[in-house]
């Protein structure tokens, strides 16, 4: 298996050069010297993440790669130029307005490219051609050790018609103007003395409930990629222009009017309050008072237009982690105490209306962005100190309603089944967040819904999806506002609330600089959402009706699999299923749990009536839902489950089946 692996990174090095050869033209970005230019420094570890953007825009877990978590917004007459040391190479995952790939360039060191026409956004892989596998363990230290400089200069032309300065200037301007004097504020950091009752929302001496809070409320938006940006380390300053350093502007009254009026009743606004934080004489970590003092005028912006509105603590990997020694954990849990100390004190005052949500995906370091019960023990454990640390500073924050995370914010069986609620002084006011940016557009959705139907109940909280939405790349495209109408519908009626991620790119549902929308039709399924149901499904999930044995990834063809152990849906009794006449896409479903969550689909090879193979999709980590279009001439198909982080027994998969912890889901659409 070793061996294959590194055939296969060493493979997929080469292609991703193979594919470059034909790309927009490299230059030196003399067009734009006069230009305003961005630096984005990338040399905080805490901003990547193990894997790489394949070309589809779409994250796939490569451990030869490891890649920028966020998504970049793109000005016109835009050019690049980075910073990433001899070794490495930066690939750039570029696209248009609705998400199709202008191209994938890799960059050395010193090496600038110009954006090609109608660029709307980009994404950020890395690696070096030495290590064909990082692994997940080591990789910082790999990439990240002696102080390496990673960073990319971002050229473009962006003058203001009327005044002739930069919309960056500008904006600037009115930030600063608005932070001198700030509105709808009072000296003792409420702004209930403000804020308007019309008689149909609750006031200020009102307590409500986490159940209350799931009657009251339709549904969300988050605020993404604005007060959460950052880069570089903390400096002890506010830092309050990283707020645009990610693309969007800053954040105005109006914006959040216009949030209010497309129909949006709750508002995540998150939050990195690592960048902007210093130490005392002691070591101790505190979050500068300037800063607190921006993200509370964003927050009375919500709070003037009646809105719910969930703070977090967003991007702060570098204090709050888990999947580590006992001491480094000590740590951890002395910055939960003193970040969250700080926050819940400045803000006790406020009403109802502010929920805490104390992290968002702390990820398992030991293993990034993977499951393990020691990072799973951890969480929990930083979860009840969040509640107890909060419910310490008093006022209203003795009864306020908290929301608390899984280990990564994770959906799957082994996250829910190891989350545990926090004790709390008060009952009911607790809910709990996952993250699920589900691709099925139809019922396919449902066995995830009900598993967090069963864990609301098991937990006795009601659940509340902080992030969710359909990407710009969706495929098929045709079904993107389906999948998104359809999640938010099915979601509501299993009495969970969605909030929308809108990064200001491939998330996008409102133009933050000219307040308007990105796809009316898409923002009127969020706010009016239908379900949607495909006919002619069929699940297997007997062992009758499966075939122990692998493909071979050259032909296609079935042969036996004595080592690793995979399983092929064999329902013609060549170890495939027949494919309907005249259908474009086919759906698939794999629903695992227990001992079968890590099992995925890794192979679906098309064949004609006479069995020559017109279409394959072979996956390397593999996948648990997809949507593929049916090539032409399509006769059969065949597909192919394993577990690619260890072998399975034919024993192993009787049981599974037997239990009902894996079953395949499989349609076939126009």
């Amino acid at each position: 298996m070793r061996s294959f692996l590194k055939k296969f990174f060493c493979f997929a090095i080469a292609v991703s050069v193979l594919m470059n050869l034909n790309l927009p033209q490299i230059n030196r970005c003399e067009a734009f010297a006069a230009s305003e230019t961005e630096h984005f420094d990338l040399s905080d570890s805490s901003l990547w993440r193990i894997g790489r953007y394949m070309t589809s825009g779409n994250y796939s877990s490569w451990p030869s790669f490891i890649c920028v978590k966020e998504t970049f917004e793109c000005e016109e007459n835009a050019c690049i130029t980075v910073k990433c040391g001899k070794s490495r190479r930066m690939l750039f995952c570029i696209f248009d307005e609705k998400g199709n790939s202008l191209g994938t360039p890799q960059l050395t060191d010193g090496k600038s490219m110009e954006l090609p026409e109608g660029s709307e956004s980009f994404k950020i892989s890395m690696y070096n051609p030495s290590d064909y596998q990082l692994g997940y363990s080591g990789w910082k230290d790999k990439m990240f050790a002696d102080g390496r400089e990673y960073s990319f200069d971002y050229t473009y032309e962006s003058p203001d018609e009327e005044n002739g300065k930069t919309d960056s200037e500008n904006a600037s301007e009115d930030y600063n103007e608005e932070v001198k004097e700030p509105e709808n504020t009072t000296s003792d950091n409420t702004v209930s003395d403000n804020k308007q009752d019309d008689g149909n929302k609750d006031s200020e001496n009102d307590v409500i409930t986490a159940s209350d809070f799931i009657d009251k409320t339709n549904v969300g938006w988050n605020l993404g990629n604005s007060l959460d940006s950052h880069y570089g380390n903390p400096d002890g300053t506010a830092r309050l222009s990283q707020e645009t350093i990610w693309g969007n502007p800053y954040v105005t009254q109006g914006l959040i009017d216009y949030v209010k009026e497309q129909g949006f009743d709750i508002i995540r606004i998150p939050v990195s309050w690592y960048y902007h934080t210093g130490t005392d004489e002691n070591g101790n970590i505190h979050i500068n008072e300037e800063w607190l003092a921006r993200v509370k005028q964003v927050v009375d912006y919500a709070y003037n237009d009646d809105m719910y509105i969930i703070l977090d603590s967003h991007h702060d990997q570098p204090i709050f982690y888990v999947g580590t020694s006992d001491e480094k954990f000590a740590e951890v849990q002395s910055n939960v105490k003193l970040i969250w100390g700080q926050i819940a004190e400045y803000f006790k005052d406020y009403d109802n209306h502010l929920v805490f949500e104390s992290f968002n995906e702390v990820d398992n370091v030991a293993r990034s962005w993977n499951y393990s019960d020691t990072a799973a023990e951890q969480m929990n454990t930083m979860n009840q100190l969040f509640v107890d640390t909060v419910r310490a500073t008093g006022a209203n924050n003795s009864e306020r309603i908290l929301m608390v995370p899984t280990l990564l914010d994770g959906y799957t069986s082994d996250f829910l089944n190891a989350f545990e609620l926090p004790s709390d002084i008060v009952d009911d006011r607790i809910l709990v967040t996952i993250h699920n940016y589900a691709t099925q557009f139809d019922q396919d959705v449902e066995p995830t819904l009900e598993d967090l139907d069963d864990f609301s109940k098991s937990v006795a909280a009601p659940i509340v999806i902080g992030e969710c939405g359909s990407n710009a790349s969706y495929e098929p495209a045709e079904y993107r506002i389906t999948n998104a109408s359809n999640y938010f519908a099915r979601a509501k009626a299993h009495g969970f609330r969605c909030i929308w991620w809108d990064n200001g790119s491939n998330f996008r549902l409102i133009n933050r600089k000219t307040l308007d929308l990105k796809d009316a039709g898409l923002m009127n399924a969020v706010i009016n959402p239908e379900e949607y149901t495909m006919a002619d499904k069929a699940t297997y999930s007997s062992y009758n009706d499966f075939f122990y044995g692998t493909i071979n990834q050259s032909t296609g063809l079935p042969k036996a699999d004595k080592y690793w152990g995979t399983i092929l849906l064999d329902k013609n009794g060549q170890q495939a299923l027949e494919v309907p006449a005249d259908k474009k896409y086919m759906t698939l479903l794999l629903n695992v749990r227990g001992d079968a969550v890590k099992q995925r689909i890794h192979y679906v090879y098309f064949f004609d009536s006479v069995g020559n193979l017109v279409g394959k999709t072979n996956s390397g980590t593999g996948f648990m839902s997809k949507t593929v279009s049916v090539p032409d001439n399509s006769a059969y198909v065949r597909v192919g489950i394993n577990n690619s982080y260890s072998a399975t027994k034919v024993t192993k998969y009787q049981e599974m089946l037997e239990n009902g912890d894996i079953s395949l889901t499989i349609g076939f659409v126009e």
